[in-house]
């Protein structure tokens, strides 16, 4: 493909039946800019040698049937992080498994969505997240992941969406969510998250808090918290499967509240 259309800027072909293999070729396409090529039947592994596309901004592989096992096979996500207009990387929906490399650590300067949710990532997140400063929306939901979720994501000033519910994540919310304070939508139900709500957690503009089905504390959403939701305009708490008691309406008056 990068051989016939070497001056290709934009590569549209979503919502289609396209079969096999990414053609490895496409790295030859050095011009392209916006790739999208979601909603397809694609399989195998992404190819190497993506890095050559230094003026991609916009990735989307979503709802295909891409592959990846293994350490070698996760390594576009090396060639990736080469390319240094890279802000939108959206893989959900494929069958990625296998464990999420350190390497993620190369975005840091661009990336601001990174979307790998519906997949079959295991092992815990790398605490090299927290150096991806650029992000705004991260979506890791309905995976494998296991283990705790990593303070340093307190580090992603930036962030707007957190979703990693539908996971295995295990052990306390972590108090530096706090320091996230353009965060409007977090989600984290349908883990094995325990312990108290951090009163930290007032510190950011929540629209949507969602931490459902999971194993905290009946003390779990502590009175800072709860006071201040209503005055950063929380509209929707979800809090219910846990063990949290009846919560005064006085307090989340202007939230709809699902216990």
């Amino acid at each position: 493909m990068g051989i016939t259309l070497p001056l290709l800027e934009e590569l549209n072909i979503n919502d289609n039946k396209f079969y096999g293999p990414l053609p490895v070729s496409l790295s030859n396409a050095t011009d392209l800019i916006n790739i999208q090529l979601y909603k397809n039947r694609f399989t195998g592994t992404i190819p190497r040698g993506l890095g050559s596309l230094q003026k991609v901004d916009h990735f989307d592989l979503s709802y295909n049937q891409l592959e990846a096992r293994n350490a070698a096979e996760w390594g576009f996500l090396d060639d990736l992080a080469n390319c240094s207009s890279l802000k939108y990387l959206q893989i959900t929906s494929n069958k990625l498994g296998g464990f999420l490399p350190r390497s993620i650590v190369n975005f840091s300067t661009t990336l601001e969505w990174f979307e790998i949710d519906d997949n079959r990532i295991a092992g815990s997140v790398p605490a090299e997240i927290g150096n991806l400063v650029s992000l705004t929306s991260v979506r890791m939901n309905s995976n494998l992941f296991t283990g705790k979720i990593p303070a340093t994501v307190g580090n992603l000033s930036n962030l707007q969406i957190m979703d990693l519910s539908r996971n295995y994540f295990t052990g306390e919310i972590p108090a530096t969510l706090g320091h996230l304070t353009q965060l409007f939508e977090l989600r984290l139900h349908s883990n094995q998250l325990q312990g108290s709500l951090p009163p930290s957690l007032g510190n950011c503009p929540l629209n949507l808090l969602d931490l459902s089905v999971n194993n905290s504390e009946p003390a779990s959403l502590p009175h800072p918290v709860i006071t201040f939701i209503p005055d950063a305009g929380s509209r929707d708490l979800s809090c219910r499967g846990n063990n949290m008691p009846d919560l005064s309406p006085r307090f989340v008056w202007h939230s709809s509240l699902d216990t």
